[in-house]
């Protein structure tokens, strides 16, 4: 999981990766006399006279506050956390049609492999197979651009002592194969098994060429298909970015039409990416600030 940092001319590596990082803004959150409620299911975003005033969770309690901040996914945050009722015809509109980012198909192994001692230092390789961009993003298993990542080679904690990690990302689309073979109620059954196995295996064969022998030297695989990350992130679709960075399209402000409520994560300014949505948390943050002191401002005035 690479990200880059200020004042560094380089994508870094946070020890300890993606986790590790949370860990620490947990660290954060706690030490200053902040709650987490983890597992957590918020159902509602209660909205008083056009203004946020709380959150309902799944199981009915009220969360009182002054401001809420959502990062969850945009259309979700308006459409069902708020209510498309309260929304005017054309935002509501624009939440339906704008195109969203592509989800992706990631396999992640586990290999006894010496990677080094190949000639690999990290460096995340992007493997194209064709020249024709439509094949390269169109979802065809046998053409599509891989993305191989090496992290433990970053950080050896990521795996024990002679032993690697070795990431396989592509995008694909989320309605592949009749929405993945899943069961008409939604669920995923043994077509579904048998058919993220097919694919992981191509894309393994594929990396082949790049890391020679590797399905030889898997000791433990975990496969994760758009359906696993809408699972997972409640991204709708398993948009990987948020909205589809489209020629003259703009990215939804962290404001928004209710007040203090405002958004933060890739589903807005300033867009996708770890390093970006760190900023939008911030940005956010600044954003209750200031509207926190204005308002004490003008009981004092």
């Amino acid at each position: 999981m690479p990200m880059m940092v200020l004042g560094v001319p380089a994508v870094q590596y946070p020890k300890g990766g993606a986790q590790a990082l949370a860990a620490t803004l947990t660290k954060g959150v706690t030490k200053h006399g902040g709650d987490l409620a983890l597992k957590t299911l918020v159902k509602k975003i209660v909205v008083e006279d056009g203004k946020a005033t709380g959150v309902e969770l799944a199981d009915g309690t009220i969360i009182r506050s002054r401001y809420v901040v959502s990062n969850a996914d945009g259309r979700q945050t308006f459409l069902k956390l708020i209510g498309e009722q309260y929304l005017s015809p054309k935002l509501a509109k624009e939440l339906k049609e704008t195109r969203l980012t592509d989800p992706v198909f990631l396999v992640s192994l586990g290999v006894d492999m010496d990677l080094k001692a190949l000639g690999f230092d990290g460096t995340s390789i992007i493997h194209n197979r064709c020249d024709n961009i439509d094949d390269i993003w169109g979802g065809d298993p046998e053409k599509c651009s891989l993305l191989i990542m090496m992290h433990s080679l970053h950080d050896p904690s990521q795996a024990p002592e002679g032993m690697a990690t070795v990431q396989i990302m592509t995008l694909f689309p989320y309605d592949y194969m009749g929405y993945w073979k899943r069961e008409k109620d939604g669920t995923r059954g043994k077509e579904y098994m048998e058919l993220k196995e097919v694919l992981a295996d191509k894309l393994i064969a594929s990396a082949e060429k790049i890391i020679p022998q590797l399905s030889k030297h898997i000791v433990c695989k975990d496969i994760a298909t758009p359906l696993t990350f809408e699972r997972y992130t409640l991204n709708c679709e398993g948009a990987s970015h948020g909205w589809f960075p489209a020629p003259g399209a703009k990215l939804r402000s962290q404001k928004t039409p209710f007040k203090n409520l405002y958004q933060a994560g890739h589903w807005t300014f300033p867009s996708g990416g770890i390093f970006a949505v760190v900023l939008s948390g911030r940005n956010a943050a600044k954003l209750v600030l200031k509207d926190l002191k204005r308002s004490r401002a003008g009981r004092t005035s």
